[in-house]
């Protein structure tokens, strides 16, 4: 859990430089190398990190071997992304911030959690949530008023 919480903590600080969209992922392969790391996209309701992130590294590295690799996230993933995590074959996916508080935040991601989703998989990565959450709620909070406008400027309610 030492080397969760070391990584979650640079994610969030690499983060908590955009003070408009809060979400933030990087994937690591199992020597700890870091691979990636990617912030939430503005222009587009699709480009969250994590669909940035794993795109970048099928990119970047066309012959990985996906069941070694851990995913980070500051926000636990939505039904999309959690589905792509199953899709690519990780080995686990680590969020620091759950669903609820976006809920409560925001009001626009939808009740499913990523165990919901991820659990209806064959092969699906190991879910470790609340890593660095306290840290991580902070952030969301201290951007619930610039990434609502953003949400309500670009009509993706």
């Amino acid at each position: 859990m030492v080397i969760h919480e070391k990584r979650m903590k640079e994610l969030i600080d690499y983060t908590s430089t955009n003070k408009v969209i809060p979400y933030g992922c990087s994937i690591y392969d199992e020597t700890g190398k870091l691979l990636v790391k990617m912030l939430g996209n503005k222009h587009s309701p699709i480009n969250h990190a994590e669909i940035l992130a794993i795109k970048q590294c099928t990119e970047l590295y066309p012959n990985l071997q996906w069941d070694t690799l851990t995913l980070y996230s500051t926000g636990e993933p939505c039904c999309m992304c959690a589905a792509a995590c199953c899709w690519v074959n990780l080995k686990e996916v680590v969020y620091a911030t759950g669903i609820p508080l976006m809920v409560e935040l925001w009001g626009i991601e939808g009740p499913l959690r990523a165990s919901d989703i991820m659990n209806n998989y064959p092969k699906r990565p190991k879910l470790t949530a609340g890593v660095c959450e306290e840290i991580s709620n902070m952030m969301f909070k201290e951007c619930k008023d610039s990434f609502f406008e953003l949400v309500a400027e670009k009509s993706w309610k």
